[in-house]
């Protein structure tokens, strides 16, 4: 077993969109895109038995006094011998910075994709801690025909669906000349239902970077903008991602003035049907309370029972781990979190 450093494009989003629910977080382009916020990033996998077991993608998150904390996004995803290659990964991972590292790492933040995560992890030295990316989700199997698909919404939804349809709601592709606008809507949203945005500059970003023509790639990450209109006035919006067989709900936002009008359910079944239609085999809500969790993210309990009203398949990872390089410091950080 041994480390594959600088790992290429396709070598690393080949491994990927083979995987049965494509890590897009892994990618090479989302990499470049955290590359264009002035984030370091490195790639490997891990060889056995002359094939690619699995691939990391590391982000250098910059904290004050020259420190920083390496992270992998929904990663490393690892598909044979976990429990060695994860241990191998936590030995290696921050050595194979060493060469164009400014920074010194504090800590090493994993979302590991595994088989059998609670039997392979817990007897690792691993800290579990609050979770970055959702730990829970929720995804849709398009290769389902649309009658089967609306068939299995809940009732409430698929009324919400046909009215909204009534009321002539318009949804067609956004682009990034109207970023504005949408920026407005995410505001809105993130200020009624007390969540933290992103800086404005990130989603603006994303949409430059992530960007695709008329020809898309499946082996490529790219976002695109969807919208909803009532009357030539914007009324919702979502990001959506693409990448290998899967399409993914990234971020939106509504106008609550408009919410009799059931903008956003009309949005996303459309936004269902075409990536249906392109061939994706799977829409991932991205992020959902799961059942058997009663304290719920501020502003998750109507969103959750909104993405429920899809139907779908609840999806549990193994949830976010700090690996400590520096326990001195990683306790500071950990204390001056809870004054920032």
């Amino acid at each position: 077993m041994e480390i594959k450093n600088n790992l290429t494009k396709e070598e690393l989003n080949t491994f990927l969109i083979n995987c049965p629910l494509p890590q897009f977080l892994q990618s090479f382009e989302w990499g470049e895109f955290q590359k264009s916020l002035n984030k370091k990033v490195w790639r490997f996998g891990v060889i056995e038995d002359n094939r690619l077991q699995a691939v990391c993608q590391l982000i250098e998150q910059p904290l004050p006094l020259t420190k920083s904390y390496l992270y992998a996004p929904r990663g490393p995803v690892i598909v044979a011998s976990p429990e060695k290659i994860l241990k191998l990964i936590l030995k290696e991972a921050r050595d194979l910075t060493v060469e164009t590292k400014t920074r010194e790492e504090i800590f090493l933040k994993i979302e590991p994709i595994l088989k059998n995560e609670e039997l392979t992890i817990k007897d690792l030295p691993l800290k579990k801690v609050k979770a970055i990316q959702p730990k829970d989700t929720l995804t849709l199997n398009l290769t389902k025909d649309e009658t089967t698909l609306l068939t299995e919404m809940h009732p409430k939804t698929r009324y919400n669906v046909r009215l909204a349809e009534k009321k002539g709601i318009v949804i067609r592709k956004g682009s990034g000349d109207e970023f504005e606008n949408f920026w407005q809507l995410l505001e809105q949203t993130a200020n009624r239902d007390k969540f933290q945005l992103h800086p404005k500059n990130y989603y603006k970003k994303m949409l430059q970077i992530l960007k695709t023509g008329d020809k898309y790639n499946k082996n490529e990450l790219f976002v695109e903008l969807w919208l909803a209109e009532a009357e030539n006035k914007l009324i919702a919006g979502a990001l959506i991602g693409y990448f290998g067989n899967a399409a993914t709900y990234l971020h939106g936002g509504s106008a609550y003035k408009y919410h009799q009008l059931m903008a956003p359910y009309l949005l996303h079944w459309q936004i269902i049907k075409d990536a249906k239609n392109r061939g994706f085999q799977n829409y991932d809500f991205w992020g959902i309370t799961p059942q058997n969790v009663k304290n719920e993210q501020p502003g998750w309990g109507g969103l959750t029972r909104f993405k429920r009203g899809f139907g779908g398949t609840e999806i549990n990872y193994a949830g976010t781990f700090d690996f400590v390089y520096d326990y001195l410091w990683y306790n500071l950080y950990n204390i001056a979190k809870k004054f920032i």
